[in-house]
């Protein structure tokens, strides 16, 4: 699998203990079959006992897939 991260973003809440990070991912898979895509994807952090930690991860726009 090859996936390629671009177009990043990094919002700190005003807290300091939220972030979000938007970027696009593109990827390429070849094994039994094969699957490549581009998408905008989310992700949310929350501070938690010291440690960065994702509590949401979600696709905002699907640029293509096959």
């Amino acid at each position: 699998m090859n996936v390629n991260i671009s177009n990043m973003t990094v919002t700190v809440g005003t807290a300091g203990d939220t972030a979000t990070a938007v970027f696009d991912k593109e990827w390429t898979f070849v094994g039994s079959g094969t699957s490549s895509g581009k998408v905008r994807s989310k992700l949310e952090f929350r501070k938690i006992n010291g440690k960065w930690l994702i509590t949401s991860e979600r696709d905002v726009k699907v640029y293509y897939t096959r």
